[in-house]
């Protein structure tokens, strides 16, 4: 909306009041002055009227960090309204001394936090941590690294910088990690986290093992640094005494692959596990990652219709097109009916046409409610059309499970993968190429790490009910979507 002639007159008026109270504080000085820099209030500010409400808007700018910048920071613009101030009473109710003290006091706090020790370890993790940042200084390719991966790395360095300001303040800057007591003081906090625990309960071999990746991987990022070739990455290179990883996760025994087929047979439509169902069934006869599932998108999936060469019988199944781990692109066959019955019903609508309102498959529906005993279906239900579950919030509701169950609780929703793996290895007499390709891993030996041999569970071949899987064959496709 302009501003009509009447106004315009008005807002003129409103400026020369807003340069005359400056000249004013500055010539008497009686309550402070405004400083003054090439003719204009330093730092900067201005005000604007709402052609509207004719209400006054105060305008100003403030420094933000910005490592990109060679001034390390960039001004960023910010704005408010002022209360009961327009343009018939700004010549009673205006302060303008005021807002400018207001505005320098925002000005000294933004230009406080931008000061940063270059000798800090917070520093350089920081820094490493910082995504956008990293891509722009990329020269060698072991610089390079995946958002992915990245925020693996940042959650157990700022979980060591926190233990760090708590227990070990002076082993805060780089140059304290550059010894000998720098390494034992890392080593003082895994065994911290293995015997007290971290958030929820004590660390094993294999969080360990990644919390000490996650720190060498940063000294030596470090170390190629030109400013910081001082450091002694070697020191760090390997450790005595950290613990490997846990080889020989569990899987699913007998037992408990039917316990979990009886559990997505009879709570299906149960309101707090209707969502997780799901998932699990997705993950159990795909194989695939549980963050691969998670971000499953509608455009993704394509119905088509095979025929057995065997039976000659035909059925639809999905066959999946995505970017997986590593930015490598698969293809995945849901040869799963149910799976196939559930997907169907997650991304189409009531005329059977595919949904285009939403982009994950397995978008946020679920059931909240105050009373852990309510069974109800009614008014307790949260739906986020636009956000896919959060990886967190599986792994919690898969240990859940396994609780409700009575299943082995070293169990993890990556146990699906290793169910999945270790089936179609018996499936195909240990075809490995064939599994490799299937579960998108990129060697031979990686799969060769999930083979068991264990005679009983020949006994799961058969047991399929509502985890039915489709067999490694040849097939042919015909399109349906």
């Amino acid at each position: 909306m302009k501003h009509n002639k009447s106004t315009k007159k008005k807002i003129e008026q409103f400026r020369k009041f807003v340069d005359s109270s400056i000249k004013k504080t500055n010539r008497t000085k009686t309550r402070g002055y405004i400083v003054l820099k090439g003719g204009k209030p330093d730092p900067r500010f201005s005000y604007k009227v709402d052609a509207k409400t004719n209400k006054i808007l105060l305008c100003y700018s403030i420094p933000e960090q910005d490592l990109t910048k060679k001034k390390g920071y960039k001004r960023v613009q910010k704005s408010r309204w002022l209360s009961n101030v327009n343009l018939q009473n700004y010549k009673t109710e205006l302060d303008v001394l005021n807002d400018y003290e207001k505005i320098s006091n925002l000005n000294e706090e933004a230009i406080s936090e931008l000061y940063v020790d270059e000798g800090s370890l917070e520093y350089w993790i920081e820094w490493f941590c910082d995504y956008d940042r990293r891509k722009m200084e990329v020269v060698l390719e072991k610089d390079a690294i995946k958002q992915r991966t990245l925020d693996g790395y940042t959650y157990y360095l700022f979980d060591y910088l926190k233990w760090l300001k708590k227990h070990q303040p002076k082993y805060g800057s780089l140059a304290s990690h550059n010894s000998r007591d720098g390494v034992k003081v890392y080593r003082e906090y895994l065994q911290y986290r293995a015997e007290v625990g971290g958030v929820r309960k004590k660390w094993g071999a294999t969080t360990l093992h990644t919390s000490y990746k996650s720190v060498r991987v940063l000294f030596n990022w470090l170390g190629r640094k030109e400013e910081n070739r001082w450091f002694d990455t070697h020191r760090w290179a390997s450790l005595d005494g950290i613990p490997e990883p846990e080889e020989n996760r569990p899987s699913f025994s007998p037992i408990e692959i039917q316990k979990i087929i009886e559990f997505m047979d009879e709570y299906k439509e149960h309101p707090n596990w209707f969502w997780f169902i799901k998932i699990l069934r997705v993950m159990l006869v795909s194989g695939c990652r549980i963050s691969e599932v998670l971000k499953m998108k509608v455009n993704e999936l394509q119905s088509v219709l095979i025929t057995d060469t065997e039976t000659e019988e035909q059925h639809p199944i999905w066959r999946w097109n995505f970017i997986g781990k590593g930015d490598k692109e698969r293809t995945n066959y849901i040869d799963s009916s149910h799976a196939y019955d559930d997907i169907r019903d997650l991304i189409t609508d009531k005329k059977g046409k595919i949904r285009t309102d939403k982009e994950f498959v397995f978008h946020r529906h679920f059931f909240k409610s105050s009373n852990p005993n309510q069974d109800s279906m009614g008014s307790g239900f949260i739906e986020r059309i636009d956000l896919p579950y959060s990886q967190s919030g599986v792994q919690h509701k898969f240990k859940k499970m396994v609780k409700f169950l009575g299943l082995n609780p070293n169990l993890s929703p990556h146990s699906c993968r290793r169910f999945f793996i270790q089936e179609k290895l018996r499936e195909t007499n240990g075809d490995l190429n064939l599994v490799r390709l299937l579960v998108g891993h990129s060697s031979l030996k990686m799969v060769m790490d999930y083979h068991k041999t264990d005679q009983e569970y020949n006994s799961l071949i058969g047991v399929r009910n509502s985890l039915d899987f489709g067999k490694v064959k040849e097939r042919n496709e015909r399109v349906i979507r």
